[in-house]
């Protein structure tokens, strides 16, 4: 093995039993220097400047480097040293050889490690006065069986002048001459040392990873040389990722050309470039591979408000059915997440849970697919996959946001088509697995109007409950999140007895009439107007209704007359009905109620003056004049007089009498009429 410095000098020897390779002779030309002085002997050069009383400290790289790095070591023992000197003058001189041994990582030797310090031989090397004189030194030194792993070999001599003659010019040469067999180094043993060499791995569990990484879990199989027919030690013997030794129990085979292991639950790495490192017989591989711990998603926790494993809604701020938490291994300390290939929003990140938004950008006819997992801390990029992922439907809103029965209504949301986008038609829009919902009620096929991904016309079912319900929508299966809805009553406000008013028919043609009847009032007329206010919760025609029964009849609901219909949109209207035909000489009560005219339904009975007590008047008719008989004046004076007369009935309203004895028909002056109360005066 050669030992070499620039510029290319080399020294050559056997582990074992050295030899020279070339003749790299070197000159030392002492001079007249004075004993006692350190001369460094450096191949194939002229030295002729000493180095000083002592021994050079560091390292001079002055000497013989081997030629290739060294693993390995050398037995214990003796190694011998063989030297060549050649004087190079005619004068008398004596000195001895110096060796010091090193090694280091590192070709120029900076940073080396001292494998000895100098040790001298222990032969005084004598040259006479004779030019060309050989001497050739033989000694032995113990270096302590120095290991090398994967590093250079360096030898350092120099040579000490002991005494020369006469302080006279001196100088002798330091031979390489590989043919004499003079000089050699003869060392203990060698036992070379083999680095482990990966060359390559398979994952057995999921072969798309191969020489890529794995997950948890995964066997893998590393294939190469040099690994030793061992067992794993967790020391000499071990596989490395990063700074994680995987288990000697997760190691299932250790051969000398391939290594089967399972990667652990406990692995608290992520690998990455040359992270994958093999150790066998305390070496290294110098050439890891690379390799990542992939993460792995193992489970998806749906939203407590959603119906299935493994499904969600469209985000909504206003529930949760669009949050979801992805668990598993390895995820890093951040990320991103696609779902259904749109970026979701992340909500929180751990190595272990994630927790996301679906994303609304997700287009509305797909339904199924995959969640992606980017880890980017560390920035290897390395993904994860749940592959079982499903978009539930989710109403967005209802137009509009009430109704009553029958009334067309569009709910609006995505999704709404399950599992492939294609929607119920006519004839499958009301069945088990696809239908609309309000409260309990389900809408008929035919009151479905249509059916898209995003959108449902529908009309509202009859029988639907009055109120605050919900509306949902199942498609394939698969059930909406529930959306308020209100059901408005279509039946009308009960009127106010306080607005209920009762007429007489005026002379003139104009309506409605202005004569109010007083309660217990009579008229001459057989017919009589009736006035109520109208109202309902919904928009309607609503029809006023009057039932008119006599006094002393109850009512029934039998006979009810109905008004004209009057369209109502938010303001009170006024509802008018006319009862024609009455009985003379009848006393009347009555009440009324509204009806809507597109429902039929009705509002509660409402009585005149809040009373239905069947004995209470509310007005009689009475179309007969009075017969007046034996009238008769007493107690005539100037200008009083008393008028007795007698009548068939009672005279409630007033008498009127004239002042003058011409024809009937001109003496009735209305201005002499005067109230007169009492039956018959």
């Amino acid at each position: 093995m050669s030992f070499s410095i620039p510029p290319l000098q080399s020294f050559s020897f056997d582990e074992t039993n050295a030899t020279p390779s070339t003749d790299t002779t070197t000159d030392i030309n002492t001079g007249n220097t004075n004993t006692g002085r350190y001369f460094i002997i450096t191949p194939g050069q002229i030295n002729s400047t000493p180095f000083g009383t002592a021994q050079p400290t560091n390292i001079t790289t002055a000497g013989f480097r081997s030629s290739t790095l060294l693993k390995g070591g050398y037995s214990n023992g003796n190694w011998t040293f063989k030297v060549k000197l050649r004087n190079r003058a005619a004068y008398a001189h004596s000195g001895k050889v110096y060796v010091r041994l090193w090694k280091a990582v590192n070709a120029d030797m900076t940073s080396p490690t001292a494998v000895t310090d100098w040790f001298a031989s222990p032969n005084t090397i004598n040259f006479s006065a004779t030019s060309g004189e050989i001497k050739t030194d033989v000694f032995t030194y113990n270096p302590g069986g120095p290991n090398l792993n994967n590093e250079w070999f360096y030898v350092e001599y120099v040579w000490y002048i002991s005494a020369k003659a006469n302080n006279s010019a001196a100088g002798f040469q330091f031979v390489v001459d590989e043919s004499s067999g003079e000089e050699a180094v003869l060392t203990t043993s060698w036992t070379s040392t083999v680095n482990p060499d990966a060359t390559s791995y398979t994952n057995d569990t999921n072969p798309a990873m191969n020489n890529l990484g794995g997950k948890i879990g995964d066997q893998i199989t590393i294939t190469g040389n040099s690994f030793r027919n061992n067992v794993c030690t967790g020391s000499d013997y071990k596989i490395s990722i990063q700074t994680f030794d995987i288990p000697c129990g997760n190691v299932i085979s250790w051969q000398n050309t391939s290594i089967v292991f399972t990667i652990p639950a406990t692995i608290n790495v992520y690998g990455g470039v040359g992270a994958l490192m093999v150790f066998a017989a305390g070496t290294s591989d110098p050439t890891p591979l690379d390799f990542y711990v992939y993460p792995t998603a193992g489970a998806l926790q749906s939203p407590p408000g959603v119906p299935c494993a493994n499904c969600a809604r469209e985000y909504s701020a206003g529930d949760t059915d669009g949050v979801i938490t992805l668990t598993g291994t390895a995820f890093g300390l951040g990320g991103t997440v696609t779902i259904l290939n749109q970026p979701a929003t992340v909500n929180s990140y751990t190595d272990t849970a994630i927790e996301v938004r679906v994303p609304t950008s997700i287009a509305d006819n797909l339904y199924q697919g995959s969640i992606t997992l980017t880890r980017t801390n560390p920035p290897d990029n390395r993904t994860a996959t749940w592959s079982t992922f499903r978009i539930l439907p989710r109403i967005t809103g209802i137009t509009p946001s009430s109704g009553v029965a029958n009334d067309p209504v569009t709910i609006s949301g995505n999704h709404l088509c399950q599992p492939s986008g294609t929607c119920p038609g006519v004839g499958s829009r009301s069945t088990a697995s696809d239908n609309v919902v309000f409260a309990t009620v389900q809408v008929s096929d035919a009151n479905v109007t249509g059916w898209t991904n995003t959108a449902i016309n529908a009309n509202v079912p009859t029988g639907t409950p009055v109120g605050n319900i919900t509306v949902t929508v199942e498609s394939f299966n698969d059930l909406s999140n529930a959306f308020p809805f209100v059901i408005l009553t279509s039946i009308p406000n009960d009127p106010s007895s306080a607005t209920l008013y009762q007429f007489k028919t005026d002379t003139d043609t104009a309506q409605p009439p202005t004569t109010n009847i007083a309660v217990n009032g009579g008229i001459n007329q057989t017919n009589v107007w009736f006035r109520m206010t109208m109202s309902a919760v919904v928009n309607a025609t609503l029809i006023p209704q009057v039932e008119v029964k006599a006094v002393g009849v109850a009512f029934d609901g039998i006979g009810i007359i109905d008004g004209a219909g009057v369209a109502y949109s938010g303001t009170p209207v006024l509802g008018w009905v006319q009862a024609t035909g009455l009985a003379d000489g009848t006393s009347y009560h009555w009440r009324v109620r509204v009806k809507n005219q597109t429902t039929s339904d009705v509002s509660g009975w409402v009585s005149f003056g809040g009373n239905a007590d069947p004995g209470d008047t509310d007005f009689y008719i009475d179309t007969t004049f009075p017969i007046i008989s034996a009238v008769n004046a007493t107690n005539i004076a100037g200008n009083t007089a008393t008028i007795e007369w007698t009548t068939n009935e009672s005279a409630t309203q007033q008498v009127e009498y004239g002042i003058s004895t011409c024809d009937p028909g001109a003496y009735f002056e209305p201005s002499s009429a005067r109230p007169f109360k009492g039956p018959g005066k």
